[in-house]
């Protein structure tokens, strides 16, 4: 995962690493665990569910809110060879705490004691994209179309912000769902950097099947990850890679000089659309690469899509909940962001990302103004459609980027009763109450939402004051409860 290096390898990373002290929204923790707090006593630790190099993946409980996680347990102390890299893992959490996206796996905490690295993920059910090559073989081009429309719609999302992962491969790759419509998110970013306009990028690593050849030569830019998508493509339509018959296979590096043969996609009876799209991502030179922006404007992504009459029915039911969506207080909105980010389970959210993922028209992994005006001009008088965006824009976008990001969008599309479902808020509180005392200081308050911009904000104090019934200071569930129902 890029967390781990050796000893006797040097390794030059280029001077935009630097970027990641900027300062992040929603910050992880790194904290180390108390002697007498075992992990145990946080989560419970259930089957293993992925095997790494240096430590393993495990489904498990958060006891207090009863929510499930997966944790990466990584081994602190492998031999005097092998040493924890911290700035690598501190550039995995920096660059996953800046990135909202659907297709990208969320990190909610980072715990370690003496002997191990525990990384609080969100978790997945269905296995990594590695398995399911391996299980299926091969996958239709509609099925392939679906995962790969995702992949790359992340890696656009990475690139407008400055994110190169450097190392995509069906292993880093997660599948959030067992049956249905596949749904998955990219992870491990322990090998990343950040792209820096004025120069190319700088800093080799370990030679992998699914790195671009020329990240071996120590000079590339951001559509090194271009190539890694077209590997991932080719291997789900033909269960073999360009260069070698089995996905785990060594692979020469001179191998990956030679343009792909062609031939290989013909006899798998793969259409000359599917063909064109992986010979133009696998270039071997990068200048003449897509961009991902150009992969996904690509003519097969046309050719394979259907309609989907129950997208259109609701992406509808989303809008009415938008436009309906209000809040007086900063605080009860940004309770509300908290539980889309860090609450909601897939399978409460499963549907609302394939509507975002309609309405977001350009790719970039947010709604614009005019993204929304699109539809709601199709139901109203342009005018009353201006300013029914105008003021919703201005309750959920939280941050003020202009833009309505994919957890504020979250927060505002779900329907109520599923946003502040009482199980949802009882997991809330019980997240927030960081000294399980069953109470909210406003300490914890400011704590776990200070970068939602309330910090000196007095009407949420002034509200919170009104909330706390029993004039304790604190805030017990039932008071917690009121708080959000009254704004129902």
């Amino acid at each position: 995962m890029g967390c781990f290096s050796s000893k006797c390898r040097k390794t030059k990373i280029s001077k935009q690493e630097s970027q990641a002290e900027l300062e992040i929204k929603h910050q992880k923790t790194h904290k180390f665990l108390n002697i007498n707090e075992p992990i145990i006593d946080l989560y419970k630790l259930e089957e293993i569910i992925a095997i790494l190099p240096y430590g393993n993946i495990v489904k498990a409980v958060h006891k207090s809110s009863n929510l499930q996680r997966s944790i990466k347990i990584l081994n602190l102390k492998i031999n005097e060879s092998i040493v924890f890299n911290e700035k690598h893992l501190r550039l995995e959490v920096q660059a996953l705490s800046r990135l909202d996206h659907p297709n990208i796996l969320k990190i909610f905490d980072i715990l370690h004691d003496e002997m191990k690295l525990y990384i609080i993920m969100e978790y997945w059910e269905g296995g990594l994209l590695f398995d399911k090559i391996k299980q299926e073989g091969t996958l239709t081009e509609k099925l392939a179309g679906c995962i790969m429309e995702q992949i790359l719609s992340a890696v656009k999302y990475c690139h407008d912000n400055k994110v190169i992962h450097r190392d995509i491969n069906p292993k880093m790759i997660y599948m959030m769902n067992n049956i249905g419509t596949p749904h998955i998110k990219i992870g491990e970013f322990g090998s990343s950097v950040f792209i820096d306009p004025e120069h190319i990028i700088e800093g080799k690593f370990d030679s992998c099947l699914f790195v671009a050849p020329e990240v071996a030569t120590d000079y590339y830019n951001e559509k090194c990850d271009i190539w890694s998508v077209g590997m991932i493509m080719y291997a789900l339509l033909t269960g073999k890679t360009p260069f070698t018959d089995f996905l785990t296979d060594i692979c020469d590096e001179n191998s990956k000089q030679k343009p792909i043969n062609v031939k290989l996609l013909e006899e798998f009876n793969i259409s000359q659309l599917a063909i064109d799209l992986i010979v133009k991502m696998l270039k071997v030179d990068y200048n003449q690469r897509l961009s991902a922006a150009e992969a996904l404007s690509h003519e097969w992504f046309s050719f394979i899509k259907t309609d989907n009459e129950q997208i259109k029915m609701n992406i509808y039911d989303a809008l009415d909940n938008i436009s309906c969506y209000a809040s007086t207080s900063k605080l009860i909105d940004a309770i509300q962001e908290f539980i889309a980010r860090q609450i909601i389970s897939h399978n409460e959210s499963k549907d609302m990302i394939e509507v975002f993922k309609a309405l977001d028209s350009n790719w970039d992994g947010k709604l614009s103004k005019q993204e929304l005006l699109k539809y709601y001009k199709r139901t109203m008088p342009e005018e009353d459609a201006c300013k029914l965006v105008d003021d919703v824009f201005h309750v959920a976008d939280s941050d003020r980027s202009g833009f309505i990001e994919y957890s504020e969008f979250l927060k505002s599309s779900l329907a109520r009763h599923t946003l502040v479902s009482k199980q949802n808020m009882e997991a809330t509180f019980k997240m927030i109450d960081c000294d399980n005392n069953g109470k909210l200081s406003r300490k914890e308050l400011e704590s776990i939402l200070n970068g939602t911009s309330l910090s000196g904000d007095k009407k949420w104090m002034k509200l919170l004051s009104m909330a706390d019934k029993n004039h304790d200071g604190e805030i017990d569930l039932k008071e917690f409860y009121d708080i959000l129902l009254q704004f129902q």
